[in-house]
């Protein structure tokens, strides 16, 4: 196993594990209803990981949020449904990509990405993509609806996997109610002052590891049973 519950302690830091050793025991370990949170900064790595962590779940919708991304682009090529409204009933696999051609079509993607929110919760069962949390929790201020979804969704089956290279400008919420956290280097004072101490380890061990990182390599934290792995993801 790589890690248990007494693995990884304070005292000796995170494990240094290979990435196939990792990654097979996270598929076996993550369940339905768990949430996963990705912060680094652009060009970490964070987008490509988190595609491959949600082709692990049966149902995934990702949540598109601007006019051209090739990360959804990427999603359409291996064969996820292009959905204007959410429907479901139509496929498990969705890019949810509302048109968005000027600054007055963001009240319709609002209320688009909030339907797709509240029936997932209804049905259970669902994993949602976010990969731009900034943009959805401040430009479509959707921050309360997913604080409240972020707290509840466990019970509900619903998964979140959620991106951000601003850790200082999104909610709490999204690191403290999530299961699973990875963390890339990071040497923003305002962006480590932000993650030290989730997962109920000490701000200073996780600054210290998160700003030791290497390129390409990660810093997984488990919140609830304080397990921490260091990486490096070979996608």
């Amino acid at each position: 196993m790589v890690v248990s519950d007494t693995d990884a302690t304070e005292a000796t830091g995170a494990r240094q594990v290979p990435w196939r050793e990792f990654f097979t025991w996270f598929r076996r370990t993550w369940r339905q209803g768990e949430h996963v949170s990705l912060i680094g900064p652009t060009g970490s790595g964070k987008t490509t990981l988190g595609i491959h962590l949600i082709a692990l779940r049966p149902y995934v919708t990702a949540f598109a949020v601007k006019p051209q991304d090739d990360t959804m682009h990427k999603l359409l090529r291996a064969g996820y449904m292009l959905e204007r409204e959410w429907v479901p009933e139509l496929s498990d696999h969705i890019v949810l990509w509302p048109r968005y051609k000027a600054l007055g079509d963001m009240e319709h993607m609002h209320q688009a990405f909030l339907d797709a929110l509240n029936r997932g919760v209804r049905m259970g069962g669902w994993c949602f993509f976010i990969d731009e949390v900034a943009f959805v929790t401040a430009e479509l201020r959707m921050e309360r609806e997913l604080r409240v979804l972020w707290q509840i969704a466990r019970s509900t089956g619903v998964t979140i996997v959620a991106g951000t290279q601003r850790p200082a400008h999104v909610p709490l919420v999204m690191y403290d109610q999530a299961t699973h956290l990875f963390l890339w280097n990071d040497n923003d004072e305002r962006n480590l002052a932000r993650i030290g101490g989730l997962g109920g380890i000490s701000k200073r061990q996780i600054i210290e590891e998160v700003s030791s990182l290497a390129k390409h390599e990660v810093l997984y934290v488990n919140t609830i049973t304080r397990q921490r792995t260091r990486t490096k993801v070979e996608l």
